[in-house]
Order: C-alpha cells, then sequence, then structure tokens
C-alpha cells in the first residue's frame, strides 16, 4: 500500500519545494515508485522549477472534475512522475478544497509514495494536503520565527493523528541568531532526523531544471537527501 506524505512548513523561504522535488527524487531513485505532486495550488512552482513551463494540463483540471489524475502524469528526465499544479487567477476563484483532499487521496495506491508539496503555514490549501496524507515530514530552519511557526504545523498535525516523520532542518550554516539542534528538538518535542547544508549545488540544478540529487548526485547535499530518503524507507 502506498503512502501519502505532505511536505510542510511553517512559513515561506524555507526551501520546502526544493526538499520535496528532491525527496521525491532521491525515493525514485532508490527503487520506490514515486509521484511528486504539488499541492500548492494557490501558488504553484513545481513546473518552474522541473522546467516544464508550457505545461497545458494540471492538477486543476482535476480538481474541475474534467480529467482522472493519472492522465495529468509529466515524467522528468530523471524518470521521477510529477503531476504540477499550473495555475491563474480566475481558476483560484472557485478552487474546491474538498475537492483536493479527494483528488490527493485518490492517489494513495497508485505508487509506493506520493510526495505532496503544500503551500507555507496552516490554511484551508495546506489542511486539505495534510488530510489526505498519511504522514507529515516537516522543513524548518533554526531561527526562531521559524520555530514558532513550525510548532503551530507540529501541533495540527498531531490533531488530525498523522505519523509524524521528524524535522528536516534546512539551507544548515547560513542562518544568523540560530538556536541549536538539541534547543530545537526540545522546543519542538520532536527529532531532527536530517540536516540538510547551504549548498550552491542546489542554485546550478536549478538552473538546470533538475533535482540536485540527479544533477549533482555525488554532491553532500545530495547524499543527505539519499540518506533522508532511506529513512523514510
Amino acid at each position: 500500500m502506498g503512502r501519502i506524505i505532505s511536505v510542510l512548513s511553517g512559513k515561506g523561504g524555507i526551501g520546502k519545494t526544493v526538499s520535496a522535488i528532491n525527496i521525491a527524487c532521491a525515493l525514485n531513485s532508490l527503487g520506490k515508485h514515486t509521484l511528486l505532486v504539488d499541492g500548492n495550488v494557490s501558488a504553484p512552482t513545481i513546473h518552474i522549477h522541473l522546467g516544464a513551463k508550457d505545461i497545458e494540463l494540471s492538477l486543476k483540471d482535476a480538481l474541475n472534475g474534467n480529467i482522472h489524475f493519472s492522465n495529468l502524469i509529466h515524467t522528468h528526465a530523471s524518470g521521477l512522475q510529477v503531476i504540477p499544479a499550473k495555475t491563474s487567477a480566475s481558476d483560484l476563484k472557485n478552487l474546491d478544497f474538498n475537492k483536493l483532499k479527494e483528488v490527493i487521496s485518490d492517489m494513495k495506491n497508485f505508487s509506493d509514495f506520493v510526495i505532496v508539496d503544500t503551500c507555507a503555514g496552516i490554511n484551508d490549501e495546506s489542511l486539505a494536503c495534510l488530510e489526505a496524507s498519511d504522514e507529515a515530514l516537516i522543513i524548518t530552519n533554526l531561527e526562531e520565527a521559524t520555530i514558532d511557526a513550525t510548532r503551530k504545523i507540529i501541533e495540527t498535525s498531531l490533531e488530525l493523528k498523522k505519523d509524524m516523520r521528524g524535522l528536516v532542518v534546512n539551507k544548515s550554516g547560513i542562518w544568523c541568531h540560530e538556536l541549536n539542534e538539541r534547543e530545537a528538538m526540545n522546543v519542538l518535542e520532536q527529532p531532527v532526523i536530517a540536516n540538510i547544508p547551504f549548498d550552491r549545488k542546489v542554485h546550478k540544478s536549478n538552473l538546470l531544471n533538475h533535482p540536485v540529487v540527479y544533477s549533482h548526485p555525488h554532491s553532500k547535499v545530495s547524499k543527505e537527501f539519499f540518506n533522508l530518503a532511506s529513512k523514510l524507507l
């Protein structure tokens, strides 16, 4: 049976989407059939990260009831299957978050893993993705403001009885006024299961429209993403 994992963050700018892309690609590279879904319907960016700006069909077509999600899959050069969510302002006027939950829930048995990139924070959109998921994986950094926002994500996930996979500390080493990992774990009462270092190869991979685990598989940052994927297995 497949596992649906929502990738969340307390606020924007943490690197949640890039993390979701690389986690999904790493899982796929490790032999697990993985589907990456852009659940950030109001501000989707996965199609941009992966160089598919001109796509016509996306998740919005499933939300409108026009087409089954399995007909919306795009395949990246790495072999990763992706359902993007390219939308316009007019598409968002009639967005039904219950339908978003329903469509993501239906993906459960399609793949070994369904990795859902959600919008930042807690709102109707991220809640729909989280409610459809089995597990929650939270991307954070060690700034106090981020930790406070992350606490709200954790509390909501636990209230919904989701399996908490732990914390992923992203862009480690570049933030000012950081807490240390032990302090963060004490405050949030969750383990840090991965520490993803800041690496300029991530920027280079973005310019290539590839996950860094595909374009630079032997880099330090890629090794950490692969280690994280192995833990999820």
